[in-house]
């Protein structure tokens, strides 16, 4: 609906509803292992909510001590959110790495108990997408904490306890952040049955050959 009214035309020839195929990328490790950082993917947009996370580093950490992973291109906001990292005396526990090879990607996730995606507007088109962010977490057996901006793909992480979905406030940020940083072991348990519980997709007669 939401491509038909920004073109005014149909543009897919063809349309089919699939689900989506994931494989667990972490391999095999301590289920119950505490984890100290929290991960945000992708490019670094102000609509993003990475200053919410930032805002809340230092409450957050006066219970856990933990950290923030930036994986992504420093982009124009780079400098804005370095700033306020300075600015909330937090500078030392946000680290910045750039783009990541994907293939150095679980070493980079190996420490880290959760993927953030706090996307502010809740009307943008990501609405109709599914993240690949998300896609990526749940892969690494990383917890999603999110708001409804994410999509369709918000319904499946509240229904199977994948993490929370949550509004984009820095009190609702740092309570989900302290219950994911406590049952991070049980996150991780509940997104393997839900990506074993997938089924397989065959491409040909997803391609209609």
């Amino acid at each position: 609906e939401a491509r038909h009214k920004f073109w005014n035309r149909k543009i897919a020839k063809k349309e089919r509803l699939y689900l989506y195929k994931m494989h667990v990328k972490a391999g095999i490790f301590d289920m119950d292992k505490k984890n100290k950082n929290i991960c945000f993917l992708g490019h670094v947009r102000k609509d993003s909510g990475l200053d919410t996370l930032i805002k809340s580093l230092a409450e957050i950490r006066e219970n856990q001590d933990v950290a923030l992973r930036i994986i992504g291109p420093k982009g124009e906001n780079h400098n804005y959110f370095k700033k306020i990292s300075k600015e909330y005396n937090v500078e030392e526990y946000v680290k910045f790495l750039g783009f990541v090879e994907r293939s150095k990607l679980l070493e980079v996730l190996s420490d880290c108990f959760c993927g953030v995606n706090l996307l502010i507007d809740l009307n943008s088109f990501s609405t109709y997408t599914i993240p690949g962010k998300i896609i990526t977490y749940l892969q690494f057996l990383l917890p999603v904490i999110a708001t409804e901006g994410i999509g369709p793909v918000a319904s499946v992480i509240k229904e199977n306890k994948l993490g929370l979905i949550i509004e984009p406030s820095q009190d609702a940020f740092i309570d989900a952040i302290n219950e994911v940083y406590a049952n991070q072991g049980q996150y991780r348990k509940n997104i393997v049955k839900y990506i074993n519980s997938l089924p397989k997709i065959n491409i040909i007669e997803l391609l209609g050959i």
